[in-house]
């Protein structure tokens, strides 16, 4: 019994390191989230760039001729 005691305890003091699986992984959710982000940076922006400009009727030249 105090043989599997300490051998537990020894096992706690151990520092983990992340099998390369593990970090591909983390590696792909952390890009999946940047690009998750910058896509909606993408659309508020656009967004508010329709709110900003709903207003206003953007025509052309040729428009403006007839």
């Amino acid at each position: 019994m105090l043989k599997l005691a300490s051998s537990v305890l020894s096992w706690r003091h151990q520092k983990m390191h992340a099998t390369f699986f593990q970090k591909v992984i983390i590696c792909a959710i952390a890009g999946f989230l940047a690009a998750s982000v910058l896509q909606w940076a993408q659309v508020f922006v656009e967004g508010a760039d329709d709110a900003l400009n709903k207003g206003y009727k953007h025509r052309s030249v040729m428009e403006l001729a007839h």
